[in-house]
């Protein structure tokens, strides 16, 4: 759903040639694209545990800090944050009621769980940014073996600081957009209520 989208609809509204048929066919997209965003993420996430498995054992023979940091974000943190985006999506592909108002209210709830999630990965990328800090604590401190090169620790940072702030930036952008369409949906939803009370819209 995009606000172009919501625009036409609109205007459709407002000359009473209600049309729900696209936005109802953006909506089905969306589900079928959140089922198979659930499955990569569980894909990814069983892939990362065990790969945090690995780590966690390499660090304990080792007595490795940095490889012990990655066993940290990939055993609690990023499944931490996997559980939450899973609990979030299942939410968003509840749409019981496809009549006219009730495809609005579940394209409502939709951006509703959407601007959690972004949150989220607001969030996830603060959490990004925090492990290269307490990384360099750690080198600061002497923690981290002397057998890292500090080109391999520089590349590493930039490569982690790119993708954190990039998906901070990403997200809130998304989040933006995602709070005007929210807007614009609303809107649409309470001129079908006036329409309805005054009797002038067609069957959806």
């Amino acid at each position: 759903m995009t606000e172009d989208l919501l625009e036409d609809l609109k205007s459709d509204w407002q000359r009473q040639e209600i049309q729900l048929d696209q936005l109802r066919r953006g909506l089905g997209r969306s589900r079928r694209r959140t089922r198979w965003v659930i499955f990569v993420e569980a894909a990814l996430t069983v892939i990362g545990i065990v790969t945090g498995l690995g780590y966690a054992v390499l660090a304990w023979k080792r007595r490795d800090v940095l490889l012990a940091l990655s066993a940290l974000a990939l055993l609690v943190v990023c499944p931490a944050f996997s559980l939450e985006f899973y609990r979030l999506r299942r939410r968003s592909l509840d749409w019981s009621d496809q009549s006219p108002e009730g495809t609005l209210h579940y394209a409502l709830q939709r951006l509703r769980v959407m601007r959690k999630i972004l949150r989220l990965q607001s969030w996830s990328s603060l959490a990004l940014l925090l492990l290269v800090g307490i990384m360099w604590a750690a080198v600061w401190m002497g923690w981290i073996s002397r057998k890292y090169p500090s080109w391999i620790l520089w590349i590493l940072t930039a490569a982690w600081v790119a993708a954190g702030i990039a998906t901070l930036l990403w997200a809130q952008w998304r989040l933006r957009r995602n709070d005007l369409e929210y807007r614009n949906c609303e809107s649409l939803l309470s001129t079908f209520a006036n329409a309805a009370e005054n009797g002038s819209v067609p069957g959806g």
